[in-house]
């Protein structure tokens, strides 16, 4: 038997305004239509924090490898995952901050 849901989810489904009658793609009559209107707000912390946890197993790695293994003279085989990381990581923070401002309103 499953539990009712809390948070009075049913009520906050039936306050979004919804169409009730079938929409004619074929028509050139104008229609008022609602749907949802969000909005993206990238914060600084959480970019910080997302990259952070990409790069922590590889510096736990970088750090292990040379103090814990045994393997200190091996410098460039302990940084080849930790700047393989932060290779790709530097590629994707600037497509991912171009993209969000590119998509801006107009009116903020």
């Amino acid at each position: 038997m499953r539990k009712p849901q809390r948070g009075h989810f049913g009520e906050r489904i039936h306050a979004i305004p919804k169409k009730i009658t079938q929409l004619d793609e074929n028509s050139d009559d104008v229609e008022p239509y609602w749907t949802l209107y969000a909005r993206q707000r990238i914060r600084f912390l959480g970019v910080v924090v997302w990259s952070l946890a990409c790069v922590s197993p590889m510096i736990w790695f970088f750090f292990m490898w040379l103090y814990k293994w045994g393997k200190g003279s091996e410098l460039p085989a302990a940084s080849v995952p930790l700047s393989l990381t932060l290779t790709v990581l530097s590629m994707y923070l600037p497509l991912m901050i171009s993209s969000v401002f590119s998509g801006r309103d107009k009116d903020e």
